[in-house]
């Protein structure tokens, strides 16, 4: 991804785009296939109104903190592609529960 980003402007500013969006990686991957029972697909973790919570916190506090990231290079001059390699290691930094429930797996 970031290969392309380095060898089109155009095409890092849609991953840019995609990967600072405010539901970008925001959905929880569940597995209902014990109905009623609802867990996270990846870390088979219950869903309850406390993970529920928990998501949407680290969600929101990501989404933010991408928001700010890319502002301040922005306003620094940085090229896309290197600001979206820093937005993708922002995610690669988030705690390991929330993105086990998020099914990002980098």
């Amino acid at each position: 991804m970031i290969n392309s980003a380095k060898s089109d402007a155009m095409e890092a500013e849609k991953l840019l785009a995609y990967n600072i969006a405010p539901n970008s990686g925001a959905f929880p991957l569940i597995d209902i296939s014990n109905w009623p029972t609802v867990r996270y697909s990846v870390s088979g973790e219950l869903q309850t109104p406390e993970s529920e919570a928990y998501f949407s916190d680290i969600a929101k506090m990501a989404s933010t903190a991408r928001t700010e990231l890319v502002q301040a290079e922005r306003s620094k001059g940085t090229p896309t592609a290197d600001i979206l390699e820093k937005v993708l290691a922002l995610n690669a930094a988030l705690p390991p529960r929330y993105k086990a429930m998020a099914n990002i797996s980098y």
